[in-house]
C-alpha cells in the first residue's frame, strides 16, 4: 500500500465526534466547582450563626443568679428574702412556688403563675414595693400566705422540714431552692 492510498482510506473512516469539546468540559467543571463552593459557604455561614446564637444564650444564662438570703415558715406563711445575685434582669412574673416535704420529696402544695411584680395582688405581698426583683444586686422580701389560691389550702406542720422551690419562668426557666421548718 502506498502512502496516498493510506490517506484516502483514513479519510473514509473519519469519525464524527459529537461529544463535549475539552474547552466546554473545563468550563462545566469550573461552574460545578464554583456552585459547590458557594453552597458550602452558605451552609457554613448558617451553621456559624446558629453556634453564635447558642453561645450568646449560654453567656446570658451564666449572668443569671438568684439566691434565697433568708427563709422562714409558719403555719400559713412563708417569709423569704430573695437576692438577684447575677448581672441579668430576672422576670418576676410568672413565678411558681412549690412546697415539698423534705423527708419524702412529695409535693405538699403549690402556687402557679404568681406575679411578684410591683403592685401585684394575690396571696403574697412585697415588703419593698419600690423596686422589682429584676434589678441586679437588689434584695426583695416576700411574705406568702398559704390560702385558697394555692393548689391545696394546707397548714405547714411544726417540726416538719419543707423544701421551697421558687421557679422564675422565662426563656431560661431559672429556679432557686431553700429549706425551712414549719
Amino acid at each position: 500500500m502506498n502512502q496516498k492510498s493510506k490517506k484516502s482510506s483514513m479519510n473514509n473512516f473519519k469519525i464524527e465526534r459529537k461529544g463535549v469539546t475539552p474547552v466546554i468540559a473545563v468550563l462545566l467543571l469550573l461552574m460545578m466547582t464554583v456552585a459547590a463552593a458557594g453552597g458550602a459557604w452558605i451552609w457554613m455561614n448558617q451553621l456559624m450563626e446558629e453556634f453564635q446564637e447558642e453561645g450568646e444564650g449560654e453567656l446570658d444564662e451564666m449572668d443569671i443568679g438568684i439566691s434565697i438570703e433568708d427563709l422562714s415558715c409558719d403555719e400559713k406563711e412563708i417569709d423569704m428574702l430573695l437576692r438577684n445575685s447575677g448581672e441579668t434582669a430576672i422576670s418576676s412574673a410568672p413565678v411558681d412556688v412549690i412546697i415539698r416535704e423534705s423527708a419524702t420529696g412529695e409535693r405538699y402544695t403549690s402556687l402557679y403563675d404568681a406575679d411578684f411584680t410591683e403592685g401585684s395582688t394575690g396571696s403574697y405581698f412585697r415588703e419593698n414595693p419600690e423596686g422589682d426583683i429584676s434589678n441586679p444586686a437588689d434584695v426583695y422580701e416576700y411574705e406568702l400566705q398559704i390560702d385558697d389560691e394555692w393548689t391545696e389550702d394546707v397548714t405547714l406542720e411544726s417540726a416538719t422540714n419543707y423544701e421551697i422551690t421558687v421557679r422564675f419562668i422565662d426563656e431560661n426557666d431559672y429556679e432557686v431552692r431553700g429549706s425551712c421548718r414549719g
